[in-house]
C-alpha cells in the first residue's frame, strides 16, 4: 500500500497495443506522466476508478488496453516525501492547490 506505479518515461506508449489516441492512450499517458498510487487490496486485481459519467465514452476494447497499460505499470523506487514523484523535474506541472 502506498506505492506509486508509473509507467517509465522511456516506455514508447503507442506500441504499448493502446494506440496513438483515445481513452486507452490517454490513460496510459497519464500514469506516464503522474503515475498512480496503489491504496487499497482487493486480491490479485487491479482496479481503475473512473468517473461514471464517462462509461458511455469507453470502447469496448477498454478491458484489453488496461491489461496492456497495467502490464507496463512499474515502481517508482525513489518516490519518498523528500522525493515525491521519484524527485526531479515533474514531466508535468502539479495540479493546483485547492481552494
Amino acid at each position: 500500500m502506498g506505492s506509486l506505479l508509473a509507467i517509465p518515461p522511456t516506455t514508447d506508449i503507442t506500441k504499448l497495443g493502446v494506440g496513438s489516441s483515445g481513452p486507452g492512450y490517454q490513460v496510459a499517458k497519464a500514469l506516464q506522466d503522474y503515475g498512480a498510487y496503489l491504496v487499497d487490496s482487493s486480491g490479485d486485481n487491479m482496479t481503475f476508478q473512473a468517473e461514471p459519467a464517462a462509461l458511455g465514452n469507453v470502447p469496448a476494447t477498454m478491458d484489453d488496453q488496461l491489461t496492456l497499460i497495467i502490464q507496463a505499470l512499474k515502481v517508482v523506487g525513489n518516490n519518498a516525501p523528500n522525493a515525491i514523484g521519484g524527485g526531479g523535474k515533474p514531466r508535468r506541472p502539479y495540479a493546483p492547490a485547492f481552494a
